[in-house]
């Protein structure tokens, strides 16, 4: 019963791979403004940061909404 028909078999679970993987990733694009702060690394020795002309940045994000809503803005550094 397994072996008969492989190929209207394959053929099947191959359509229904490619069904599930246009929805999953065109499901919908969820856009999202956050802010993220500003955290500048490696400074060379000799060297400071004398002012900042911005402590924070403005990120875009597009994605999936399950993806987009998983992500924590508070955790997202922008590092220079």
């Amino acid at each position: 019963m397994l072996t008969a028909n492989v190929t209207l078999k394959a053929g099947a679970v191959g359509l229904a791979v490619v069904i599930w993987a246009m929805w999953f990733l065109a499901a919908g694009t969820t856009i999202r403004s956050v802010a993220v702060r500003i955290e500048f690394r490696d400074v060379p020795h000799g060297m400071e940061i004398a002012e900042q002309s911005a402590y924070d940045l403005e990120l875009r994000l597009r994605g999936s909404p399950w993806v987009i809503d998983s992500i924590n803005p508070d955790r997202l550094i922008a590092s220079a």
